[in-house]
């Protein structure tokens, strides 16, 4: 007798329809997992943003720290990486931000200094000699080829091509001599990676400079680390702490005798990203506004069309490519672009048009 084997039944809410295979619940484990990794990511957020920080310079490390900005800004702003800094802290661990830094003292003020010429200042211009006069515009000396200007030029990877235009512009010079120090994904939020104020204070240290070229700004939209907890940019405590930075670098710049030429950002292709730049030009133009020491460069109106973004601009021979692919970078046309204006901001201040 032949033995038959029952066919298990399955209970109605599990049973398949018309004898296809049932799929319901098959992606629970994915989505259970999914979304732990997700809560993972943002209890963890501080400390993978460190990890992406730590990574050797390049492009891997750059799309590393924009991937770990993601679940650092959703972080901050809900608060689920306070638990694992509040553990953190009981144990004795330094703090998962890492950009905690104590401020430097603020830099001395920059004496006065008389112009060559009495009762003038360098441009020529009458000057006051009441005693309620606290600063005069610092008398400039005459650069030559035996003592020629000395032009330092720092940023992030903003600074590269446009650093290397402003070498090169001012190559045929042997009135100018410039050096140029860039360093990528870099700025002013994340002293704990690199730390540009205390680079400026042993460039000052190491030999007089007469012109410091800056520009800062392109990786400094994000989060900060300040002593009173993690900053989400833009919040006005961000702000604060970011200003207070740029008027440090400008004054530590001017108590050395340099007179600073601060390029601000240009306009980005991504409208987000424009926005967050145009914030950090406000600070850096009010701030040299406020001294005469610090010349701020308009790097958006240079290039863009009527403030909006352009790939490419009329150089005179037709449409150029001013822009990288990305978006964000200057292309070697861009950079020539931007130094002639630099250079020429230089030129007319040290007198080197004549």
């Amino acid at each position: 007798m032949a033995l038959t084997t029952p066919t298990p039944t399955l209970p109605p809410d599990e049973a398949p329809p018309d004898g296809a295979p049932r799929s319901r619940g098959a992606w629970r484990p994915f989505v259970v997992a999914a979304v732990a990794l997700v809560l993972g990511a943002l209890l963890n957020a501080d400390e993978l943003q460190r990890t992406a920080a730590r990574q050797t310079v390049g492009w891997e490390r750059d799309v590393l720290v924009d991937l770990a900005a993601v679940p650092q800004e959703v972080a901050d702003a809900s608060r689920l990486n306070r638990p694992r800094r509040w553990a953190e802290s009981l144990l004795g661990t330094p703090d998962p931000g890492g950009s905690v830094i104590e401020r430097p003292a603020p830099p001395p003020a920059r004496p006065p200094v008389e112009s060559d010429v009495p009762g003038t200042d360098p441009t020529g211009s009458s000057t006051s000699t009441s005693s309620s006069t606290s600063t005069t515009v610092p008398a400039r000396r005459t650069p030559t080829a035996s003592a020629p200007l000395q032009v330092a030029v720092l940023g992030d990877s903003m600074m590269q091509v446009l650093g290397q235009s402003i070498v090169n512009g001012a190559a045929g010079d042997d009135r100018v001599e410039t050096t140029l120090e860039y360093r990528v994904s870099t700025g002013l939020t994340r002293p704990d990676y690199f730390d540009w104020p205390g680079r400026v204070t042993e460039l000052l240290a190491s030999g007089p400079l007469d012109a410091v070229v800056v520009m800062f700004g392109a990786n400094d939209a994000q989060g900060m680390v300040l002593p009173t907890g993690s900053e989400p940019f833009g919040t006005q405590a961000w702000l604060d702490e970011y200003r207070w930075r740029v008027a440090w670098v400008m004054d530590a710049l001017a108590a050395g005798g340099a007179d600073t030429y601060w390029v601000g950002q240009p306009v980005m292709r991504s409208d987000s990203f424009s926005a967050r730049m145009a914030a950090l030009n406000e600070i850096y133009a009010s701030e040299a506004a406020l001294r005469e020491h610090v010349t701020y460069v308009d790097a958006w109106s240079v290039l863009s069309v009527d403030g909006a973004y352009a790939s490419h601009l009329d150089d005179g021979s037709g449409p150029t490519s001013v822009r990288q692919s990305d978006g964000i970078h200057l292309s070697r046309a861009g950079g020539d672009r931007l130094a002639a204006v630099v250079l020429d901001e230089i030129r007319n201040d040290w007198r080197l048009d004549r």
